[in-house]
């Protein structure tokens, strides 16, 4: 190898050199010769290493090993030197790009990045480290000669002993008896002992796909306004619902009054019973035909009767019956002094909207009737999570809520927690979800804190614990 033959060479030519070295001729050729050396080899190494531990490669000053050799003081010297790849440092003595493992390896060998390789009498434990093997030592176990004997909870692993874990802890570690950490940061342990990815808050009507990434199920889709809630998904109906609500995907639920007419989206108003001569124009109210007025001394309305030549003392008598000559209005009803028609009645004034029908309102843009209150309330778009839209097309956050400082829109209010939960993370108001690898500690009686969860004395929420 390049370097190899770098550190064989520097030796012979470096004595060569002191041997003949002259007062007029301080040490300047060699550090010539020495760097175009130099520069060869490192070039060779950086062509057999290039992309793999090799990324590039810069110039720099000659270290001070090459300076000072058998009594010779070279000058300094510029030479090329390799850019090592990510998970690779370079030797500042051979120049070579060697492994770099983070946390070290005691008891073993860095033999690529962050991987160790044990010496002879030491073996890897689940957690990565180089621990004794029998007879000098067995985790979790004790040593009868050259055999290792596991501890209650624990079971053989190759030449020493590892934890049980109830379920198969796919995804992480078992780091204690039936307690499975999460390899990966963003990750909780389910009921059947996996590692699955944790999205805070939630998901609605979607799958938590990735650490805090909700990916809709079937049906369902992202709702479309800006500034909508990621981890919320909504039915997908194909079109819009016309007096309804998308309930499921491709399913409208009329509001109350109504029913789905002809097509598939849309709601019509319901009159039962059946208009006769007359259109069902709002729930329960039936307009009639021109030259037709309501008959039925009950004013139910449902029926109404022509009228010879197209009119009648009455004139137009929509919502109401002739009665002597006179139109007399039906329930739900009042005559409009100015215009002498019988116009719908609302209890309460509708607001930001008109009386349409009786105890119905049409409301303004902006605005949704709310068939319950009878009224029509401000309609926030995108809509507000965990939270209700007020005045100004806001959010006003719903108590043990307060409002996501990241989120622009300001339509999103997260769980508070108090106190701050420690090591864990606010999943609903006033309840701490323990972090992966921490449990809460049963014997404290603090909910809000979470310790690291050895598995002996703690029940753990994210990390979960079986067999209990």
């Amino acid at each position: 190898m390049a370097g190899a033959g770098l550190l064989l060479v520097l030796p012979v030519l470096l004595g060569a050199a002191a041997a003949g070295e002259t007062s007029t001729a301080p040490g300047g050729w060699v550090a010539a010769v020495l760097g175009r050396l130099v520069d060869g080899l490192v070039r060779r190494y950086e062509a057999e290493e290039r992309g793999r531990r090799v990324c590039g490669s810069e110039t720099i000053s000659s270290p001070d090993h090459l300076l000072f050799r058998n009594g010779l003081d070279i000058p300094q010297f510029d030479i090329e030197a390799p850019v090592c790849c990510a998970g690779y440092e370079r030797n500042a003595t051979t120049l070579r790009c060697q492994p770099r493992c983070s946390q070290g390896c005691p008891n073993g060998r860095c033999v690529a990045p962050d991987s160790c390789r044990c010496l002879p009498q030491f073996a890897r434990s689940l957690a990565g480290h180089c621990v004794p093997t029998c007879p000098a030592g067995c985790l979790h176990g004790r040593c009868y000669g050259e055999e290792c004997v596991c501890d209650p909870g624990h079971r053989p692993h190759g030449r020493i002993c590892a934890p049980r874990c109830q379920g198969s802890c796919r995804g992480g570690n078992c780091t204690a008896p039936n307690v499975c950490t999460c390899r990966r940061a963003g990750y909780v342990v389910n009921a059947e002992g996996d590692c699955e990815p944790f999205c805070q808050g939630g998901c609605v009507n979607a799958r938590c796909s990735a650490p805090n990434l909700c990916t809709c199920l079937e049906g369902y889709k992202k709702h479309p306004g800006q500034g909508a809630s990621p981890n919320t998904c909504v039915p997908d109906c194909f079109d819009k619902c016309v007096n309804g609500y998308c309930a499921g995907p491709g399913r409208c639920v009329c509001h109350p009054g109504y029913a789905l007419g002809q097509q598939r989206f849309v709601c019509v108003p319901d009159c039962r019973p059946r208009c006769v001569n007359a259109t069902c124009t709002a729930p329960g109210v039936c307009t009639c035909q021109p030259g037709h007025y309501k008959v039925g001394g009950d004013g139910g309305g449902h029926v109404c009767a022509g009228v010879a030549g197209g009119g009648g003392a009455c004139g137009d008598c929509a919502n109401g019956r002739c009665s002597g000559g006179r139109c007399v209005c039906y329930d739900g009803y009042d005559r409009n002094h100015t215009s002498n028609r019988c116009v719908p009645r609302c209890p309460a004034p509708c607001g930001h909207g008109n009386c349409s029908a009786p105890n119905l309102c049409s409301c303004d843009p902006g605005y949704a009737f709310d068939f319950y209150k009878k009224e029509c309330k401000l309609k926030c778009s995108p809509p507000c999570v965990n939270g209700a839209c007020v005045d100004g097309n806001s959010c006003s956050c719903h108590p043990g809520f307060a409002r996501d400082a990241t989120d622009w829109t300001g339509r999103r209010c997260l769980p508070l927690c108090d106190p701050f939960c420690v090591n864990a993370v606010c999943s609903s108001p006033n309840q701490c979800t323990c972090k992966a690898g921490f449990a809460k500690d049963r014997h404290s009686g603090l909910d809000y804190v979470c310790v690291p969860d050895t598995g002996l004395s703690h029940s753990a929420m994210t990390t979960r614990s079986y067999g209990r």
